[in-house]
């Protein structure tokens, strides 16, 4: 293993290591700040520090990326590079992408690719954000102040396969999540809001407490709902539920229309009415 250490990192140039060590760099109590782009062809990546400051895309094409900050990373690019199976991203790792408390500033739209995405909560601040990953868990909130935000299968996998969320998703425009299992995992109310919302998958659950999802325009869901110990809330003009919905408390519908597409018996109630509101 290799390692950069200091009381304080800068990376002021465009930066390549074409070593199969794995590569530390660690800017101790300081901040690490990596002006350019910062690429690794194979083996893994760690950068440290007290602050993890990007305003260039990193690349580790032959194995993971983690970002080990005390307090936060903040990424300030906009410009991408491209994976080894050529998907542009401001963050890539053809394995895992570890991250702490992410905050992503730079106006448009950013993407971060990985095989596998593990992180404490997701800001962006202006723009959209698309998460590109087979496998995804962030443990606290995702919040998108003015864009969209897209989950989608990463290039040259299998589709998202799961995609866990232990607090709130709050995003100005559209939320797309196409993830084949989709989790709630706090442990008490949890809301997804968005101007649309569209989810595609076979599950949908929430072990503990109550889901609320709230679309101003366009609710669509092509995916079983089980919310086992409260209600399933949803807000939307329009609505539209392809799969079965099974609550432990209810389910209420508010909107002017709501469609009951799949197959066959689709509310299964375990002690509650089913209710549905015009606006």
């Amino acid at each position: 293993m290799l390692c950069v250490q200091g009381e304080g990192v800068q990376l002021t140039g465009k930066s390549r290591s074409d070593t199969p060590d794995d590569l530390v760099i660690d800017a101790g109590p300081g901040t690490l700040f990596v002006h350019d782009a910062l690429i690794k062809p194979s083996g893994n990546l760690k950068l440290k520090g007290n602050q993890v400051d990007l305003s260039g895309p990193i690349a580790v094409k032959g194995g993971s990326l983690v970002v080990d900050s005390e307090t936060s990373l903040f990424v300030n690019t906009i410009e991408s590079l491209s994976s080894a199976e050529g998907e542009q991203g401001v963050l890539i790792a053809s394995e895992s992408l570890v991250l702490p408390s992410s905050t992503f500033d730079a106006e448009g739209t950013q993407r971060l690719i990985a095989r596998k995405m593990v992180c404490r909560a997701i800001t962006k601040s202006q723009g959209s954000l698309i998460l590109r990953s087979g496998d995804i868990a962030i443990t606290e909130a995702i919040t998108v102040f003015d864009g969209s935000l897209h989950v989608q299968p990463p290039p040259a996998t299998l589709p998202t396969s799961r995609f866990e969320l232990g607090d709130k998703l709050i995003v100005s425009d559209e939320i797309r999540i196409g993830s084949a299992l989709l989790l709630f995992v706090g442990l008490t109310d949890q809301e997804l809001s968005g101007s649309d919302v569209h989810m595609t998958g076979s599950k949908i659950e929430k072990d503990e407490g109550s889901l609320t999802i709230n679309a101003g325009d366009t609710l669509t869901v092509a995916a079983n709902i089980t919310c086992r110990e409260g209600i399933l809330a949803a807000q939307a003009e329009f609505m539209s539920f392809e799969g079965n919905i099974l609550t432990g408390s209810g389910v209420t519908l508010e909107g002017n229309t709501a469609k009951l597409s799949g197959m066959g018996p689709q509310v299964g109630l375990v002690s509650a009415l089913y209710m549905f509101t015009p606006t």
